[in-house]
């Protein structure tokens, strides 16, 4: 089945000046944020200039199920793909 990467989750240990160094230096529009109570967190999410695959900056405060120290070098939070039709593809 074919797959299309849309988006890469990279957590962060501040989420204001990961925005702005993104944003900034990198020229990427931050297109929202939002707090997710389940997770304790905030996420916020990033467009590059060309449309294509995004950046989701990820903080979970330490009363986060999530939070662990943060190592430099050990931010890649989690990927995401899109499919045409999840059922079939989780039968495949």
């Amino acid at each position: 089945m074919e797959t299309k990467l849309t988006y890469v989750g990279i957590r962060v240990q501040n989420i204001k000046a990961s925005v702005k160094f993104y944003s900034g230096l990198l020229g990427m529009k931050l297109a929202g944020t939002t707090k997710i109570e389940a997770t304790k967190g905030e996420v916020a999410f990033l467009k590059p200039g060309d449309g294509k695959v995004g950046i989701e900056l990820n903080y979970y405060t330490r009363a986060s199920p999530y939070y662990t120290k943060y190592s430099v070098g050990e931010g890649l939070d989690h990927l995401a793909f899109g499919v045409p039709d999840l059922d079939a593809a989780l039968k495949e």
